[in-house]
């Protein structure tokens, strides 16, 4: 399970670094008026066509979204109060970074994880996870 949750991360983490490369490499063979279909709708919304400063917005964003997604893992695996923490943590990292469709979704998931703790739904102890090779 941790292999998975880290493959994910890991999986998002690349697919960011990749969105801004291709920005970057996009940026420069084209002209600035082609800029503004690669902002993202809050950007261009705001008028911001800065491509310096959306790409560093995305990379502020990108902790905030990878913690969303983590607390909905936790979540579908049982581990509510693991979910529960991290999405407190996505919450206020979406917060502070104005990412408000991403706030909504981590409240939406920490709605869920409370939902579930309260209705006993979730494994009481999370597993340990040891160095050992034993499977017992």
């Amino acid at each position: 399970m941790l292999k998975c949750l880290s493959e994910t991360l890991k999986s998002i983490e690349v697919e960011t670094e990749a969105v801004v490369a291709a920005q970057t490499s996009e940026q420069n063979a084209t002209s600035s008026t082609n800029t503004n279909l690669i902002l993202t709708m809050e950007d261009t919304i705001n008028g911001n066509s800065d491509f310096a400063e959306a790409t560093a917005k995305l990379k502020r964003k990108k902790m905030g979204r990878q913690s969303k997604i983590l607390s909905d893992l936790f979540l579908l695996q049982g581990m509510v109060q693991e979910s529960l923490l991290t999405a407190e943590q996505a919450i206020s990292e979406t917060k502070s970074n104005t990412d408000r469709l991403w706030l909504g979704s981590s409240y939406e998931t920490k709605a869920a994880g409370l939902h579930a703790y309260e209705k006993g739904i979730f494994i009481e102890s999370s597993p340990k996870f040891s160095t050992s090779n034993s499977l017992d």
